[in-house]
């Protein structure tokens, strides 16, 4: 199912297209231009041992999992995971959990969060542009696909199209909301 193009038109300065004037993706794609670069795996990579405290849920992802009310028995794809902060506590819930990154050490550092766990988790060095299929992840393979505070991609459109087509039920997807180069808050709010 494609996302949505229908947008309602928000105030904005000259130097803005309205949204509602033409297709949000596109906007979405030119404001992705004007970042000072994209996401590459080297730089999560370089995260990876500092981005989160393994063991005490977060109150995000406590509220997460609570909001998302994923049943046990679930498959999910947790798409763009880092180092499993959703994908464990998912897993120890009784969820069927595929976890997906494309930081080879965002994925290392979420093996240690699952063997410290013990609980099973398939692990994916995988990015939203590549072939999800050959990965593994077939159409309509997963219960419900998670994309927690990881599509600050090229393409938003093409992304949620992915989710989409690999959900069996549906898709749930988080994003930042505070200013960032990475965000804008008119598209935000449509």
């Amino acid at each position: 199912m494609r996302a949505n193009n229908t947008t309602s038109s928000v105030s904005s300065n000259s130097d803005y297209i309205l949204l509602g004037t033409q297709d949000w993706n596109e906007e979405w794609k030119r404001l992705q231009d004007m970042r000072r670069k994209n996401d590459a795996p080297e730089f999560w990579n370089k995260r990876a041992k500092d981005f989160d405290q393994p063991g005490s849920l977060s109150p995000y992802v406590r509220e997460f999992i609570e909001r998302a009310a994923i049943a046990p028995g679930s498959t999910v794809l947790d798409m763009g995971c880092g180092t499993g902060s959703i994908a464990v506590p998912l897993a120890a819930a009784g969820c069927t959990v595929v976890a997906a990154d494309f930081s080879e050490n965002m994925i290392e550092e979420a093996q240690k969060r699952i063997e410290a766990a013990g609980v099973a988790v398939k692990t994916r060095v995988m990015a939203w542009e590549d072939d999800w299929e050959a990965n593994g992840i077939e159409p309509k393979s997963m219960d419900v696909v998670i994309s927690s505070r990881s599509l600050g991609v090229y393409d938003l459109a093409a992304a949620l199209d992915k989710m989409s087509a690999t959900a069996r039920h549906r898709c749930i997807a988080t994003m930042s909301c505070g200013m960032s180069p990475r965000m804008d808050a008119r598209v935000l709010a449509a």
